[in-house]
């Protein structure tokens, strides 16, 4: 795919660059794009003559501009999913990097992500709506392969039906289903489908591993806002999982703090930084087994505060382990 989406992006970007610009000159396409001159040749070619691109040279300006200010598009659905999911994660995180250091990029990454949305959009689906059906929880690592990944990022992207055959673990069952997909969701590295159910009338999660045929229907998915799907599943993701949610303070040593201050356990958490390079963590939570990981993987440098159950909760992990390894927990006697 590294190759196809390489050319695809100094195509999506002399588009970008004439869009924005009105007129940009040959030196500056070349130096943006960071190839050679036969390569952007040959680009500017391709939009030309392949995709009819009303691309013209002027002398006036010494440069390439659209031909009576024209505002083409390219084709539809110009980027697949994977490579679509691929760039907007790469945006995500530039947009973060800038924003936390004020930088000048923010701007120009959102509009290069707006318009990367509008080359796979319906045209009854907005590119900002389209943006929060594309969700990285967690960045990804790692290659993620999935046959049925591509059909239904389209129809996510398409706002169309999906017919899948999904196994249930709980039941060691599969069934066929047809849904309607809300959003797309990788969180730790998995892909997750949020989706109205139609069999069970209700919105549902579909984690993509055990989903073993997957069907672009033509039918338009059920009408659900997405303020209702923020609201009924955004907890179904670790930390988030349903119920009443709980407030854990850990603290965290200046040993881990500089690793830990630059995560994110919950969109909701509050972190206070102490002048040692200590910090202190506020987590909602819901089920503890999540959170419970999280603070063991700390080791000696994390310590819960509150609230009592997650103590004991943690004790009886650390108890556990102990007993795994046929050791039994050493009880300091504090020094009278």
């Amino acid at each position: 795919m590294r190759s196809s989406l390489d050319f695809k992006m100094r195509l999506f970007r002399i588009d970008q660059m004439i869009h924005d610009n009105g007129s940009v000159c040959f030196e500056k396409l070349q130096q943006a794009l960071g190839c050679s001159a036969p390569t952007l040749k040959r680009d500017l070619r391709y939009l030309r003559d392949v995709l009819h691109a009303p691309i013209v040279y002027s002398r006036a300006t010494h440069g390439y501009s659209y031909e009576n200010g024209a505002s083409p598009r390219l084709p539809k659905a110009w980027y697949s999913p994977m490579e679509l999911f691929t760039l907007l994660t790469t945006l995500d995180l530039f947009e973060r990097v800038e924003s936390e250091e004020n930088g000048l990029l923010c701007g120009e990454m959102s509009a290069m992500k707006s318009r990367l949305l509008s080359l796979v959009q319906d045209d009854k689906l907005p590119a900002r709506e389209l943006r929060k059906r594309f969700r990285v929880l967690r960045p990804m690592s790692g290659v993620y392969e999935n046959p049925f990944f591509e059909v239904i990022g389209r129809a996510v992207a398409q706002h169309k039906r999906l017919q899948i055959v999904y196994f249930s673990k709980s039941r060691a069952t599969e069934n066929l289903r047809e849904v309607s997909p809300m959003r797309l969701v990788n969180y730790k590295n998995r892909w997750y489908l949020d989706a109205w159910c139609h069999a069970s009338d209700a919105l549902k999660t579909f984690n993509l591993d055990n989903v073993r045929v997957a069907q672009m229907l033509q039918k338009r998915c059920k009408a659900v806002a997405m303020r209702d799907v923020e609201k009924t599943l955004d907890s179904t993701y670790g930390l988030f999982s349903r119920g009443v949610a709980q407030l854990a303070v850990i603290e965290i040593d200046s040993a881990m703090g500089a690793y830990v201050k630059d995560e994110i356990w919950h969109v909701n958490q509050k972190l206070e930084r102490h002048t040692d390079g200590s910090l202190t963590l506020q987590v909602p939570y819901a089920q503890e087994t999540e959170l419970i990981g999280q603070i063991l993987r700390l080791g000696a440098h994390a310590r819960v505060v509150s609230p009592p159950g997650l103590r004991r909760g943690v004790q009886m992990a650390l108890r556990e382990m102990l007993a795994v390894y046929g050791l039994r927990p050493v009880i300091r006697i504090p020094a009278s």
